[in-house]
């Protein structure tokens, strides 16, 4: 079985982008973590949650890339606790160029995580441009 976790922020919406996102403001994380973390409880508590096994975890978004690595883990570990993984499991987050780093991606990947999806959309930077993205192609 896969499940997907959303995290609806976004540091700013891309031109062409209709999903469920929102800007990520001050003080926001912290309340959707806890709303994510309860959710995990309310499904994980059901009766057939534990003859499970989850094969593939998916983060999408919005940005997944800003949670903070420690928040990742702890949303994982939660996870863990209520869900039977796989032991060979496929944990992926999706990552925006400008909102990690080499050094995210290794707390990301002691956190559990085994696959980065990375939202390039293009290496022309005029398009990137046009398309509202915040990177460039470097």
């Amino acid at each position: 079985m896969g499940f997907y976790l959303h995290v609806p922020f976004c540091v700013q919406r891309c031109h062409y982008c209709s999903f469920n996102t929102a800007p990520l403001e001050a003080g926001q994380m912290d309340p959707y973590l806890r709303a994510l973390h309860g959710e995990l409880d309310l499904l994980g508590a059901l009766d057939w949650a534990r003859d499970v096994s989850l094969a593939t975890v998916f983060l999408g978004g919005g940005t997944p890339s800003l949670l903070e690595p420690e928040a990742l883990a702890a949303v994982l570990e939660h996870l863990r606790e209520r869900w039977r993984l796989a032991p060979d499991a496929e944990i992926t987050v999706e990552c925006n160029p400008e909102s990690v780093t080499r050094g995210r991606l290794a707390r990301y990947r002691a956190a559990g995580v085994t696959r980065v999806s990375l939202g390039v959309q293009t290496l022309d930077d005029a398009v990137l441009k046009t398309l509202g993205r915040l990177h460039d192609a470097r």
